[in-house]
């Protein structure tokens, strides 16, 4: 009876060791923030398989794009997306005044 219960006890705490060791650590956000490549590339991976696009590893490479993407990189010295542009030129006249509308 001692043999089958410390056989379980070591089975319990053996098994999952061995499955926590054989999952691949995940990188953070701020991990693939940093690394461009890498972070296309998971990205990449995880388009072709959907257990993987629940992993913590795709969510954080699928964060971060979108965080760059929305809000830049930190640090970045690039150029924002001008969104104004056009709004700030001066109205023209209407040459049309003596025209009818159109019905």
């Amino acid at each position: 009876m001692k043999k089958i219960t410390r056989t379980c006890a070591l089975s319990l705490f053996t098994i999952p060791l061995l499955l926590s060791a054989c999952e691949k650590k995940a990188q953070t956000k701020e991990w693939y923030t940093n690394h461009k490549e890498e972070r296309l590339a998971r990205i990449e991976d995880c388009k072709t398989d959907a257990e993987k696009m629940i992993t913590l590893d795709c969510r954080n490479a699928f964060e971060a794009n979108v965080d760059i993407m929305a809000f830049g990189k930190k640090g970045d010295t690039g150029q924002s997306i001008d969104i104004t542009k056009g709004f700030n030129l001066p109205k023209k006249e209407n040459t049309n005044k003596d025209k009818e509308p159109d019905k």
